[in-house]
C-alpha cells in the first residue's frame, strides 16, 4: 500500500513555485532605489569611458592606415598634449611602437598595429554593449521602484483621507 504524502507537495522538475509576497518598508524601497540609481550612474560613467577608449581606438586605427598608404618619407606633426606639438619625418618602412600591458612596447608592422587595434576595437564594443544592457536592467529596476514608491504614496494618501 502506497503511503499518501500529507502537507505542501515539493514542485515536479520544470514547474516553477508560485510566487510569493513580500513586504518591505518604504524606507527599504527609498534605500533600493538609491543603490540602483547609483549603480546606473557607475555603469553610465564606465560607457563614457568605453566610449572615449573606442574613439582613441578608431582613431588610430584611421591614422595607421594613412601611415601605411605612404609612398616616401613624410613629415608630419605629432600632437604632444596641452597643445603643443613637433615636427617629425616618418617613413613607410618605419616599425610602429605599439604599448602592451605593463609598459612594455613593442616595434611592429602598421599592418600588424591594425589588426590588433581591430581586435580591441572588437573586444570593446563587445563589452560597450554588455555594459549598455546592464544600464538597461537597471533603469527597468529603477522604473519598477518608482512605480512602487508612487503606487505606496497613494495607497497613504487614500489611507490619510479614509482617517479622516
Amino acid at each position: 500500500m502506497a503511503k499518501e504524502k500529507k502537507g505542501k507537495e515539493e514542485p515536479k522538475a520544470g514547474e516553477r513555485e508560485a510566487p510569493q509576497e513580500i513586504q518591505i518598508t518604504h524606507e527599504q524601497i527609498a534605500a533600493l532605489y538609491q543603490s540602483e540609481r547609483v549603480k546606473f550612474e557607475n555603469i553610465d560613467a564606465r560607457i563614457r569611458s568605453v566610449q572615449n577608449a573606442l574613439f582613441e581606438i578608431n582613431a588610430a586605427i584611421s591614422a595607421l592606415e594613412e601611415f601605411r598608404e605612404l609612398k616616401s618619407e613624410t613629415e608630419v606633426l605629432v600632437p604632444l598634449g596641452s597643445g603643443v606639438h613637433i615636427n617629425t619625418r616618418i617613413s613607410p618602412q618605419q616599425k610602429i611602437k605599439m604599448s602592451l600591458a605593463g609598459n612594455v612596447v613593442l616595434d611592429v608592422s602598421a599592418e600588424k598595429a591594425i589588426a590588433d587595434l581591430g581586435k580591441r576595437r572588437e573586444d570593446t564594443e563587445k563589452y560597450l554593449i554588455a555594459l549598455r544592457n546592464d544600464a538597461a536592467g537597471i533603469a527597468s529596476n529603477i522604473s519598477s521602484l518608482e512605480r512602487a514608491i508612487m503606487a505606496a504614496q497613494q495607497q497613504r494618501q487614500q489611507q490619510s483621507k479614509a482617517d479622516f
